[in-house]
């Protein structure tokens, strides 16, 4: 989260959604996605976050 006092600085922290991404790389982007977690979110918690997902040799992999 930015913090500024700075009048200039907080306008530029609000141009962060100037900005466009082409098709191209969008397609990039959701190649990416492997629906897979290496580590489960709940590691080092005491509560359990129930989601859909099956224990694999490689980790926890989502359903």
């Amino acid at each position: 989260i930015p913090k500024s006092v700075n009048e200039n600085r907080m306008k530029e922290n609000l141009k962060i959604f100037d900005f466009t991404i082409s098709e191209n790389d969008m397609d990039t982007l959701h190649s990416l996605a492997r629906n897979y977690r290496t580590v489960p979110c709940a590691l080092g918690t005491n509560h359990q976050i129930d989601l859909p997902s099956k224990h694999t040799d490689n980790g926890l992999e989502l359903i």
